[in-house]
């Protein structure tokens, strides 16, 4: 009797410890697949991104043969020629299916948005860009005295701007302190630091704004209404709007054209850093790899009719 419960007693054991291999195999395959999972999954986002860094460059080498073919095609000679968002440049790469999947690209003028940077002058703040910038926050219905505390988070000085400017006093007593930059802005993002500056704001304002490395012309040719108006002192937005429909018509091709419809409408207007060309370009690159999808940003330089790539920015 008592080998027939030795014998239930040790078939009982032997089973639970089968039970508990085949557990503990379950988990090791388990964890062997997830390991797999993640391992495979690493190497696609690795070939993925590879492969989307190569259509960003195939995107970019479009757009430095279509802006250089552009410059070439003015001619030595065409001081006084134009940029317009119509020329073939503004037209755009449409989808183009390649083998491991698809690219579409496009160029805007940088230069039809008010350059932060240009607030700055050698010589300090420059009073003409800051009152058509204060202008453009009121037409957003922002609150116009922020730019003051963008000229202070550019500027080489610890003294704030009056008023509601901030310095790096402000700043290191926020719940997470930091310092104000102290130099040109590099990237439009920085807005979202800046004093004052809301969520909402932000994204109204980058429709309209830029942060290119240099001072920079802004292009008659591009510029929205609401730029437009900013530049004008007493223009209504609505007035702004009837122009640009006329100038997309009929391309300015010179700065004249321009003062000349302003005056009609007995409006009064500074000239200075108005353009009807453009250097800085920015190229959107769409990519569709697998399924996946990434989306980049290009600065683009033009000098003459050399071309370069100024910054990248990923996933914006």
């Amino acid at each position: 009797m008592n080998t027939y419960h030795n014998f239930k007693r040790q078939h009982g054991v032997a089973l639970i410890t089968a039970i508990m291999v085949l557990a503990l195999a379950v988990i090791a395959a388990t964890a062997i697949s997830s390991d797999y999972q993640l391992f495979a999954r690493r190497v696609e986002n690795s070939v993925f991104g590879s492969q989307a860094w190569a259509y960003q460059y195939a995107s970019e080498q479009w757009a430095i043969v279509v802006l250089r073919r552009d410059k070439l095609a003015d001619g030595p000679q065409q001081a006084d020629i134009y940029d317009h968002p119509s020329e073939d440049w503004g037209l755009g790469l449409s989808s183009q299916i390649l083998p491991a999947g698809e690219l579409s690209a496009s160029l805007s003028d940088e230069q039809a948005k008010l350059n932060i940077n240009n607030l700055l002058t050698d010589d300090g703040v420059d009073a003409i860009y800051k009152q058509r910038m204060q202008r453009l926050f009121s037409l957003l219905e922002i609150n116009p005295n922020i730019v003051n505390a963008i000229i202070d988070w550019i500027d080489p000085n610890i003294t704030p701007t009056q008023p509601e400017g901030a310095e790096d006093q402000y700043y290191i007593g926020l719940e997470r302190p930091y310092l104000s930059a102290g130099q040109l802005m590099y990237d439009i993002s920085e807005l979202k630091l800046i004093r004052g500056i809301e969520a909402e704001d932000y994204l109204k304002l980058k429709k309209y704004v830029t942060a290119l490395p240099m001072r920079t012309e802004l292009n008659l040719n591009a510029i929205s209404a609401q730029v437009m108006a900013a530049i004008v002192p007493n223009m209504s937005v609505e007035l702004a709007q009837d122009l640009i429909t006329n100038r997309d018509m009929e391309p300015y091709q010179h700065i004249q054209d321009f003062i000349s419809q302003v005056v009609l409408n007995n409006l009064q207007l500074d000239p200075t850093g108005l353009s009807v060309k453009s250097e800085f370009f920015t190229l959107s690159s769409e990519i569709n790899i697998a399924k996946n999808y990434s989306k980049k940003i290009s600065l683009m330089h033009r000098m003459d009719t050399q071309v370069k790539v100024v910054k990248r920015i990923t996933g914006q």
